[in-house]
This record gives C-alpha cells, sequence and structure tokens, in this order.
C-alpha cells in the first residue's frame, strides 16, 4: 500500500461515503502538490494545499457565499449565535453572527450535544471547493442559545450575519448573550445587503397587515424596497420609509424613517408569506421573516338579521 493510500485512509476514518470521496480527494490533491508539506509538518491536507489562505485560517464561511443567501440553507438549523458591539457594519449598533449547523438525522451525540458530519453527509473543506473561502463543514461547536429543542448538531455549514437582533430574524433563538471581538472585520460583500425585522404578520378580518423596518446597508439614505410573497407569488411592494423612533434608537447612525406597514385584502383560508427587503442598487433581496396563517371564512349572516325591502328582496 502506497503512502498516500494510506494518508487516505488514515484521514478518512469514521466518515460517511461521501465525506470520504471527498477527503480523499483533498488527500491525493496534497500528496501532488505538496506531498512533502503533508507528510512531515503537522497540518491539514487543505493548508498543504492552499497554504496561507482563508480556507487555512480555520473560520467558517458565509452562507451567502456558498448559497447566495444569507440564511441557513436546507438541511441546516441555527445553533447559536454571538454579537460584536459597535460595528461599523451596522451603523455602530451590534452585528450578530449566527452559525447553520448540519443536522444528526439518526446519529446520537455526547454530553457535547454534537455530532460527526458523516451523519448527514457533510464533509470538511473550503467552501465550494476554494481556497479563497472560509471552511464549511469543520468546526464542531455549538453557542447554544438556538433550537434547544434538538438536543444533538452536527458541525457548522456556514454562518449568517445580521444587524438583527438574532430572536427577530430566527424565533428559535434565545436573548443570551455571547461577544466575539475576533470576527469584527469578517464580511462578504452580499453580507452587506439590506437587513430588518418582521414585527407583525397577522390576519384583522378579511385583510393581512404586515409591519417592520428595513434598510438598505450600502445606502441607508433611501428608503429600502420591502417585497411581500403571499403562497409564492409577489404580494405587494412597499418602501420603507415611516417613522420607527425605536428603531433609530437602535441605530442612530441611520436614522427612523425605515418603518413600513402594510394592510391589503387577503381571500380566506391558509397562507403562508415571505418577506424580503431589495437592495435598489444591486435588487438583491435579503430575507426578513416566513409565516403562516389562516383568515377564517366570513360569518354567515343570520336569517333574523334580513328584513325585506318591500319587494321581496331580503336586505
Amino acid at each position: 500500500m502506497s503512502l498516500a493510500d494510506q494518508l487516505v485512509r488514515l484521514s478518512a476514518r469514521q466518515m460517511g461515503r461521501r465525506g470520504f470521496l471527498g477527503k480523499s480527494a483533498v488527500v491525493g490533491s496534497a500528496m501532488v502538490v505538496a506531498p512533502r508539506d503533508l507528510v512531515l509538518r503537522p497540518q491539514t491536507a487543505y493548508a498543504a494545499i492552499c497554504g496561507k489562505s482563508l480556507c487555512s485560517t480555520g473560520y467558517t464561511e458565509f452562507c451567502c457565499t456558498i448559497t447566495g443567501v444569507n440564511a441557513c440553507p436546507p438541511g441546516t438549523v441555527t445553533g447559536g449565535w454571538w454579537k460584536v458591539d459597535g460595528s461599523q457594519f451596522c451603523g455602530g449598533g451590534a452585528r450578530y453572527y449566527l452559525d447553520c449547523n448540519a443536522q444528526c438525522g439518526t446519529c446520537g451525540c455526547g454530553g457535547r450535544g454534537l455530532c460527526g458530519g458523516e451523519c448527514s453527509g457533510t464533509g470538511c473543506g473550503c467552501a465550494n471547493g476554494d481556497c479563497n473561502n472560509w471552511r464549511s463543514g469543520c468546526n464542531k461547536f455549538r453557542y447554544g442559545q438556538c433550537n434547544q429543542d434538538i438536543p444533538c448538531l452536527g458541525p457548522i455549514v456556514c454562518r449568517v450575519v445580521t444587524c438583527t437582533p438574532p430572536w427577530l430574524f430566527d424565533p428559535s433563538c434565545g436573548t443570551t448573550s455571547r461577544t466575539d471581538e475576533n470576527t469584527r472585520n469578517h464580511t462578504r460583500p452580499c453580507a452587506e445587503s439590506s437587513f430588518g425585522a418582521v414585527d407583525v404578520v397577522e390576519a384583522s378580518g378579511t385583510e393581512l397587515i404586515v409591519q417592520g423596518w428595513a434598510f438598505n446597508q450600502d445606502d441607508y439614505v433611501e428608503s429600502t424596497l420591502v417585497r411581500v410573497y403571499l403562497d409564492g407569488a409577489i404580494w405587494s411592494d412597499a418602501d420603507a420609509n415611516q417613522i420607527r423612533e425605536d428603531v433609530g434608537a437602535m441605530y442612530p447612525a441611520f436614522g427612523s424613517a425605515h418603518g413600513f406597514s402594510i394592510r391589503q385584502y387577503v381571500a380566506p383560508g391558509k397562507h403562508s408569506v415571505c418577506v424580503y427587503a431589495i437592495d435598489r442598487s444591486s435588487g438583491r433581496g435579503s430575507f426578513l421573516a416566513f409565516r403562516e396563517f389562516e383568515v377564517p371564512e366570513p360569518p354567515l349572516a343570520e336569517a333574523s338579521e334580513l328584513t325585506d325591502s318591500g319587494e321581496g328582496a331580503p336586505q
């Protein structure tokens, strides 16, 4: 058995089929690109290939780099969050980082509440296979303020960043705070798009009320376009330009004129609503909220309430 084969087998221990294949390819590449470094120096195959790149720093990539959306991708859930205070990206307010952990499926986990990537087929490597990206699926860690009803979670696939408090961005998250200044300057252009929060999604009679606030991070003087989808189709557009003193107090650099309130007719029945803030310059949409609700059928008029007009037609 060759040295390369031995290294592949060693690296692939306790790993599922998909993870094994990915690891095999990386180790094989490392043996071609930097065989001496891989064998003689205590480092990963990724570090041997990528050298002093983002991938070798140990940090996790943003979700928007991987999927194009600043939200946890399918198959992951929010495992926890931390913040950086006084962020230049949030108008001097706090900036919040949320970890999107893989799920464990039927696998169990130890006392730390973490399982390996093999449970979900989550491989460890440079995000999108690019050394210029941070890693994905490598760090097994959980802050623990979110989805506490899920006892076991896998490695962190990617991270979401927002100026919106996590408990508003994801209702599964609690308010217990952690602070880590080491990630103060970590960002991506795709993560600097619009942000905000939805405070109200409720039916009143046959009308749907949607209220909240939103900013454009790259031009917070111009009002943000808020787009509401009802059952997958565009239902309403609105400018976020109403006064919200509470928002202005949270983000003084952005001012207060960033609220929105939409009230329109909606047919009776069960519905789903998705709300996005649209960056006018790039056209990029930032997810704000998803809600499901039901509008009851209007009550039928009681027979006793009907009157005769004198012409035989009830009024």
